[in-house]
């Protein structure tokens, strides 16, 4: 007949804490993979919540079925993305009538709006394209059709987000932003006399024209739009330019004003305050800034070299 030998407190202890530690261990490893595999990449999840946006918008008769008559007046509007916003990041939507009886006003078999990004800002721009399966009404008739969402993000959506920011909030909004340089040029380093470098100019110009926010090419005295974006019309913001020095080098790290990456502001101001102009620096503009939204003049754009 065996004998039962007590097991001591330490061992006990011991054993209590390797189960504890391998208890400790699977569940970070749980928590890390359920964040990989879950981590959120926010244009994607963008265009989810966009595309349920326009799914159940008022261009539905249902969900998932548009109705042909609304989907011709958002053709016809002048509004750029007519069915629903977001902030940061724009959408183009197409609608494809997969249903010879389903026709759009022109006599076409789709229907196609929103915002699409110039060639010129296209590389510095985030995407993420959604299809859903979808059904347009006409009449009594209803046929089926796939609807397509492209969602953007670029510097041009994210500068309007900013500005629409500092108008609600009353309160200085900052991005750190990069811009398509336009204009390459040779430009003298600083210090080192007789020597030049090849440079992109970063020709930023920023304009409010009929309720969109435009990225204007000014060159020679005239105006080419290189990209806009609706904006609220009542948004207190008039224009935006870079200093003319404002470029960097091709060929070495030199930066004689900002890199490409910055860091723009929108400063919501109080009536009757201005900041200078001449070399777009947002300087001691905190004494300026309006408290309430009712008090706000002008939501300016300047560039913050403190950060």
């Amino acid at each position: 007949m065996s004998e039962e030998f007590p097991v001591p407190d330490e061992i006990l202890a011991v054993i209590r804490m390797v189960a504890f530690g391998i208890f400790i261990v699977a569940m970070v490893l749980f928590m890390t993979n359920v964040y990989t595999t879950t981590g959120l990449d926010f244009t994607q999840k963008a265009s989810r919540e966009i595309g349920n946006t326009l799914l159940s918008g008022p261009a539905t008769e249902q969900r998932g079925i548009f109705l042909a008559e609304k989907l011709d007046e958002y053709m016809a509007s002048p509004l750029q993305e007519p069915i629903g916003r977001h902030c940061s990041m724009a959408y183009h939507m197409k609608i494809e009538s997969l249903d010879p009886k389903i026709k759009n006003a022109d006599g076409g078999n789709a229907w196609e709006f929103g915002f699409e990004p110039s060639d010129v800002s296209k590389e510095y721009s985030n995407d993420a394209e959604k299809e859903f399966a979808v059904a347009v009404r006409r009449g009594e008739y209803t046929g089926p059709a796939k609807l397509t969402i492209k969602v953007y993000r670029t510097w041009l959506t994210d500068v309007s987000c900013m500005l629409a920011e500092a108008y609600a909030t009353g309160q200085a909004q900052t991005l750190a932003t990069s811009i398509a340089c336009v204009e390459t040029q040779e430009t003298a380093v600083p210090g080192l006399a007789g020597s030049r470098i090849r440079g992109e100019y970063c020709n930023l110009y920023l304009k409010k024209e009929s309720g969109q926010l435009c990225y204007i090419k000014a060159e020679d005295g005239r105006e080419e739009t290189r990209g806009c974006r609706t904006i609220d019309d009542a948004l207190p913001f008039d224009s935006f330019r870079l200093p003319d020095d404002f470029y960097y080098s091709l060929d070495a790290h030199i930066v004689t004003y900002a890199s490409p990456q910055f860091a723009l502001k929108a400063v919501p101001l109080r009536k009757g305050e201005t900041l200078e102009a001449d070399n777009a620096e947002c300087g001691d503009y905190e004494s300026k800034v309006a408290e309430t939204r009712e008090e706000i003049g002008q939501i300016y754009l300047c560039i913050d070299k403190g950060l």
